[in-house]
């Protein structure tokens, strides 16, 4: 699986010969294959041709529409998975509330967990005081998911766990020209959480790309209040692979990869004004890095070693066995 960010401003993508030319003031500036690609993400003012509309269609290739910031704009969706018995069945399992409540435990306990390790990890050099209450606190906190009763008390204990965690993040940051003292998301308020929001929103669209793929419905889920437009398996499903974006946020910017160079001030207008983003040399070079991070390896159940891409399509395959009743959901547990 292969994922093509176009990014370059007033381009226009057409099909020539089997692939996609991307042109700019009509000079080809790059050609790709499309046998090669699985999903394409659309960033900014960029034209598709009514062909390449039609090809990826044809080849059920996924298309995301976002902008600069990360944000989701909507996606190029073609006939919709066959699988109409695993959708009927999606739709009275999560009328249970017992079967709701045991996978929301579930996604929770595998957000949990992997925030854990990360600060483990870490912590293991620093050796900082509040990153040892934390992981003492957070321990504390998993211990108590098979008391909850009821999925709203489930969703307490990741609010819980989601601001201990986030008041030590800062703590992993060694690059004295960012700083991080709270997780602020509509809009982000600083660098450091303009990363992690546009991370989030591109490992949501992998997510969502292989709940689709799957042929399940991506707007019924069990942890996330069902909501008009709301992709709430997608977002169960992510709660277990957020780690890997905050993993790579830190990196980033304590390995100095990204500097404040890469970052701007929004006026009112696109995205709609956000605080601050990404330059487009910045976005460049974070979805590099975030295609680098869909290729690590791990460990997987199975105690065989995947690519992280497809363990998240792995993750999307057991939720739909787990809800035909032909396998048991577990969360995707790093380390």
């Amino acid at each position: 699986m292969k994922t093509v960010y176009i990014t370059l401003q007033g381009s226009v993508v057409r099909k020539k010969r089997g692939g996609l030319e991307i042109l700019k003031s009509g000079e080809v500036v790059e050609r790709l294959l499309l046998k090669d690609i699985t999903q394409i993400v659309v960033v900014g003012n960029v034209t598709l041709t009514a062909g390449v509309v039609e090809e990826c269609l044809d080849r059920g290739i996924d298309v995301v529409f976002t902008g600069y910031s990360g944000r989701y704009r909507g996606r190029l969706v073609g006939v919709l998975g066959s699988n109409v018995v695993l959708r009927m069945e999606q739709c009275l399992r999560f009328c249970d509330p017992s079967f709701t409540l045991e996978l929301s435990r579930k996604h929770v306990y595998g957000k949990v967990h992997n925030m854990l390790r990360l600060l483990i990890r870490y912590n293991y050099k620093l050796k900082n005081p509040d990153i040892s209450k934390a992981v003492k606190e957070l321990k504390a906190l998993i211990t108590t998911l098979p008391d909850r009763e009821e999925v709203s008390s489930v969703r307490g204990v990741e609010g819980r766990a989601s601001a201990v965690y986030f008041s030590v993040f800062g703590a992993l940051i060694k690059n004295e020209d960012f700083k991080f003292s709270r997780r602020t998301k509509h809009p982000p308020m600083d660098e450091v959480n303009a990363l992690l929001s546009l991370g989030y929103t591109l490992m949501m669209n992998r997510v969502e790309g292989a709940v689709n793929l799957v042929g399940m419905d991506p707007y019924v889920g069990s942890l996330h209040e069902l909501e008009n437009g709301k992709p709430s398996l997608v977002l169960d499903i992510l709660e277990e692979f957020r780690f890997a974006v905050d993993a790579m946020v830190v990196r980033l910017i304590n390995r100095r990869y990204i500097s404040k160079a890469d970052f701007e001030f929004a006026s009112a207008g696109e995205d709609g004004g956000l605080p601050v983003m990404l330059t487009r040399t910045g976005f460049r070079k974070f979805v590099k890095h975030f295609g680098e991070v869909l290729e690590e390896k791990y460990l997987y159940s199975d105690d065989k070693v995947y690519p992280l891409k497809e363990i998240i399509l792995n993750q999307a395959r057991l939720m739909a066995r787990h809800i035909l009743g032909s396998a048991e959901y577990q969360p995707f547990l790093w380390g």
